[in-house]
């Protein structure tokens, strides 16, 4: 099984994410959308873990997350990371000026063992781009996007399992509530 850690959203901003969603997928350009139920700020992915391990990994941590604060996050709007021809992934942004992901994200890759392969860009992905469109370009949609920004409201740290094939396609095998 493939896990990971993430914060999960509270549904009411989750929902707002999913209405702006709804808009941008009215441009019909090809693309893998995220389940509004899926959305979630990745912290720590662990990869593929046997179920003793993933035991072994809850109780390391679990001191680490069960003493965290509700952090102040924002999304001051919408962007891509680039790829070739299109973006690979069109994201909200998430502005977090205590830089508690980033700090959060290495620590939880310190006590996990698990190697940071690249930056961390703490970011709320909505979806992963296919494709061209006859009528329309991604930086057509990115510049005409609506504005989206919020205050990010967060539910809890989890650790999450990815279900293949299934919707939602994450699954929560432990969560940690904010201690405010």
């Amino acid at each position: 099984m493939n896990i990971f850690f993430a914060y999960r959203l509270e549904d009411t901003f989750r929902q707002r994410l999913a209405d702006f969603m709804q808009a941008f997928q009215a441009w019909d350009l090809p693309a893998i959308w995220q389940d509004p139920e899926d959305l979630h700020l990745t912290l720590c992915y662990v990869g593929a873990c046997e179920d003793e391990h993933v035991a072994q990994l809850q109780h390391k941590v679990d001191l680490l997350l069960s003493s965290q604060c509700r952090p102040m996050l924002s999304c001051p709007g919408v962007a891509g990371f680039a790829g070739k021809q299109w973006p690979r992934v069109i994201y909200a942004a998430v502005e977090d000026q205590e830089q508690i992901c980033e700090d959060l994200h290495n620590d939880l890759h310190g006590l996990c063992g698990v190697q940071n392969k690249r930056g961390y860009v703490p970011h709320l992905t909505l979806c992963r781009p296919q494709g061209l469109s006859r009528a329309h370009s991604w930086q057509d949609v990115m510049s005409a996007a609506i504005p989206f920004q919020d205050q990010i409201a967060l539910k809890d740290i989890a650790l999450l399992q990815t279900c293949s094939g299934e919707l939602p396609r994450y699954r929560c095998l432990k969560c940690w509530s904010f201690i405010d």
